[in-house]
């Protein structure tokens, strides 16, 4: 063994000890004492850091919401000349039927939400003729998601725009809230994203990302994956352009809409749609609510808005031109509103632009002048008129392919490629002269030297000047309306090719380019499938064709066949009264002297429902000669005919429908003196006034009425005039009626736009079920116990339960649904209409009545 020696170790030097000793505890004193102040100086750090995060939020968000404002005010027709709000007539959403469910507070409803039938796919009968409304704010409170839902032209995209701004524009009252945060998206901005694998939401702050200013992009970004991810801030997801998919890419957007609003539900989402090609909205959560159609009151507003912005910025810069002189709009909005205007928004607006620019087509004030006044407004911005068959063929492919957006590069490869036809129709005098119109002029660069642009670019650049063309994301462009690329398309499309899009007939493009096919092609054999059809009691595929006939020749084989078994079957009273409305509304839309006519032989039928369709059709006509024939109707032996009378008179233009509506609400029996001020109370501050004096005048049923009436404002002047009368007025009936009104304002404004609970946590659901013995498990949608309430139940409880079976599209519900139509329960027939317009409008093939041994 080897012995083991500890190392030998060095001395210690007492003072070095002592001195570290004494340096340690220096050390660890000064480290206590400047501890808390290191700590303050770290949170100090922390929250200017914090501070400097909320700082770059706030400016993001503003920023968010300023470019969203910037492009809300570009999107609607008129872009080239106006920002949105210079002409904006505020868009209205015509309410759900009233619906009160067990349990909740009774309210009192309009005499026009009970007597006016509900048509969401054709409002042109009703909507002028005071049938209630909703703005888009006031739909959204309700907490649903919302399909805007309305005809390409009808101004779908301007009120999605609009409601855009509003959100944009507001700020929490709060301090401690936050305000809501709108996203706004146009569908083609948001498909290639969606396309990409991952997470729902980030998809949409992609493309969210992608539509603001590149140098704010890292900052939104960064605001929009913190706000996904703290989830406490409400998101309002506005998406345009749904309207514009094919219905299987419906389905695919809705998928993913539904994925989106799992993950996130706090999310609320609005989105525009078609009425024929909803797909699966309905079933994950969404409101289809119809755009209501402007009054006589609306066009005018809107002629004189638009011209004072015309004077203000068209003509202040025009001044030394030879085509332009002070326009006075008052005297166009007289020559365009002789009577009522039954044109869509982008119809109208059309009609307005070319009388101030003065290069309205011949007969450019008629119902059927569309395609002359779009070949106008298109000719006006082209470059040459020569590129007018390149951009025809361009649409056609777009049809054809199936295509709502092509790429930059292809259009331009596709407007370029097309050989130019130097002979082509004349351009509108004096078209390339308008202020805002492109020019031909050759684009030059900052030298001041000619750039060499292809035919394809100029006409790029100049349709996306005339926001007829519009760039989207990912270099694509689109139209911005499905009525440009029809009317475009139908100038090129082929008997055989039209034929091939039969199979596609919901489809908006589709459906825009028949509708201006069967102008030119009277007799043409793609017609015959469209309209071969018995299929009552709805009758689809009529009722879309005739959405074509105020465009089609008079001796069209489709307008001969279609109204001739439209004017049948309104006289036939076994079949649901809404589904005779539908028929009324066709002749609404021609607006011609066979419509009046045939108007004026129903008002004269011995039975009341034919009656009824008579008068809503001379109201929603809008013609003054009616009135002769409406008077006497006030006094019908139906009660239903003599309110409906008083509404159709409210539609009639002229002095003298006014003052009948006056007479009416000082001498009428009471229901008809409610229903007259109901509708005065829509006639602007002229209505206003004739409600206010009416409400200190001495008789008690005047002044009773009058408060119905002032009910149906929610502004602070009709909350200041009941807050009057039920402290004010002398009789106890009328200060009651004027307190419940403002009570009633806390309440909801159309209790079925609220969400539906399922059937295992709604109360009503389960007391129903427990009457039938019967228990709901949680998850389970109960579609069997709601089809044994809509057999058997309270009249209540078949309404509740159709709430539920409109979203289940099965041969079973459709089956139980036609039974009721053909019962004798009337007063439901038109609520099961209304189910089954939401079940085909998702694209359900609706099996025949003669199936279930009905019809």
């Amino acid at each position: 063994m080897f012995p083991f020696h500890l190392p030998s170790l060095p001395a210690i030097d007492r003072t070095s000890f002592l001195l570290g000793v004494l340096a340690g505890v220096l050390l660890w004193g000064v480290f206590r004492l400047l501890r808390p102040v290191a700590k303050a100086w770290w949170r100090s750090l922390q929250a200017i850091s914090e501070n400097m995060n909320i700082r770059n939020q706030v400016m993001a968000e503003e920023t968010l919401r300023r470019e969203m404002i910037e492009k809300a005010q570009r999107r609607h027709l008129s872009a080239p000349l106006f920002a949105l709000d210079e002409i904006l007539v505020p868009p209205r959403l015509i309410a759900p039927p009233p619906f009160h469910e067990a349990g909740s507070p009774p309210q009192s409803y309009a005499i026009a939400a009970s007597a006016l039938p509900y048509l969401p796919d054709w409002p042109e009968l009703t909507s002028t003729l005071g049938a209630p409304t909703l703005t888009p704010l006031e739909a959204l409170a309700h907490g649903n998601h919302i399909a805007i839902i309305g005809q390409p032209g009808s101004g779908k995209s301007v009120a999605l725009a609009h409601l855009a701004t509003q959100l944009a524009q507001q700020t929490s009252t709060n301090a401690d809230e936050m305000p809501l945060l709108p996203l706004y998206l146009h569908i083609t901005d948001f498909l290639p994203y969606q396309a990409q694998k991952g997470d729902a939401a980030s998809a949409l702050i992609k493309a969210v990302t992608a539509q603001t200013n590149s140098l704010a992009q890292p900052q939104i970004n960064t605001l929009l994956k913190s706000v996904f991810k703290v989830q406490k801030r409400k998101i309002i997801l506005l998406l345009d352009g749904m309207d514009e998919l094919l219905p299987a890419q419906v389905n695919e957007v809705s998928r993913w809409l539904f994925d989106l609003n799992q993950r996130y539900p706090a999310l609320q989402m609005v989105v525009t749609a078609s009425p024929d090609a909803l797909g699966d909205l309905p079933h994950i959560g969404f409101y289809p609510l119809a755009l209501a159609c402007w009054t006589q009151l609306e066009s005018s507003a809107f002629v004189e808005q638009w011209g004072k912005a015309w004077n203000e910025h068209i003509l202040s810069k025009a001044e030394n031109t030879p085509y332009f002189t002070p326009i006075e709009p008052l005297l166009i909005s007289r020559w365009l509103l002789t009577e009522r205007n039954i044109a869509s928004p982008l119809h109208f607006t059309l009609k307005v632009w070319s009388a101030f620019a003065g290069d309205t087509p011949a007969g450019g004030t008629s119902s059927e002048d569309l395609p002359a006044l779009l070949a106008a407004h298109i000719l006006r911005f082209l470059p040459d008129k020569k590129y007018m068959p390149a951009l025809q063929q361009l649409a056609a492919q777009f049809v054809l392919g199936s295509k709502s957006s092509l790429s930059v590069d292809e259009v331009e490869k596709r407007l370029s490629a097309y050989q130019i036809i130097e002979e082509s129709a004349a351009m509108p005098a004096g078209a390339m002269d308008l202020p805002g119109a492109a020019t031909s002029a050759p684009a030059k660069n900052k030298r001041g030297n000619e750039l060499i642009t292809s035919q394809g670019e100029r006409i790029i650049d100049a349709l996306q000047h005339s926001a007829i063309f519009i760039q989207r994301s990912g270099r694509q462009i689109s139209f911005s309306s499905p009525v440009f690329v029809g009317y475009l398309a139908s100038l090129k499309l082929t008997p055989e090719e039209a034929q091939g899009l039969v199979e596609r007939a919901t489809w908006s493009s589709a459906q825009q380019t028949f509708r201006f096919l069967s102008v030119y092609n009277a007799q043409a054999a793609w017609m015959a499938p469209l309209i071969q059809e018995t299929a009552a009691p709805m009758y689809l595929n009529w009722l879309r064709a005739a959405r074509w006939l105020p465009n089609s020749p008079v001796n069209s084989i489709l307008r001969s066949h279609i109204l001739g078994n439209f004017v049948r079957l309104m006289q036939n009273d076994h079949l649901p009264f809404a589904t005779r409305c539908r028929f009324a509304a066709v002749f609404v839309t021609l607006g011609d002297a066979a419509s009046l006519k045939l108007f004026r032989s129903l008002v004269n039928s011995a039975s009341p429902q034919v009656r009824q369709l008579g008068v809503l059709g001379l109201g929603a006509l809008g013609n003054p000669q009616a009135l002769p024939d409406l008077l006497p109707h006030l006094m019908d032996s139906a009660p239903e005919v003599r309110s409906l009378t008083c509404l159709a008179i409210s539609g009639l233009t002229g002095e003298m429908a006014r003052n009948s509506l006056v007479e009416i609400l000082l001498q009428g029996d009471e229901t008809l003196r409610q229903a007259a001020a109901e509708v005065l109370a829509l006639r602007g501050a002229e209505g206003r006034q004739i409600l206010e004096d009416a409400s200190v005048v001495e008789d008690l049923l005047t002044r009773h009425a009058a408060v119905h009436g002032v009910m149906q404002l929610r502004d602070e002047w009709s909350t200041g005039l009941l807050e009057k009368i039920a402290i004010q007025d002398g009789q106890w009936i009328v200060r009651n009626a004027a307190a419940q009104a403002l009570d009633e304002r806390k309440l909801p404004l159309a209790a079925d736009l609220i969400p539906l609970q399922l059937p295992a946590e709604n109360g009503w659901a389960l007391s129903a079920a427990g009457k039938m013995g019967l228990s709901i498990q949680p998850g389970e949608w109960a579609t069997d116990i709601f089809i044994q309430v809509l057999k058997s139940g309270a009249q209540e409880d078949q309404r509740a339960a159709l709430r539920y079976l409109r979203k289940e599209a099965s041969e079973g519900v459709v089956g139980i649904f036609y039974h009721k139509i053909y019962d004798d329960q009337l007063s439901l027939h038109d609520d099961v209409v209304s189910a089954l317009w939401w079940i085909a409008a998702t694209g359900y093939t609706m099996p025949p009545t003669t199936k279930y041994g009905v019809g």
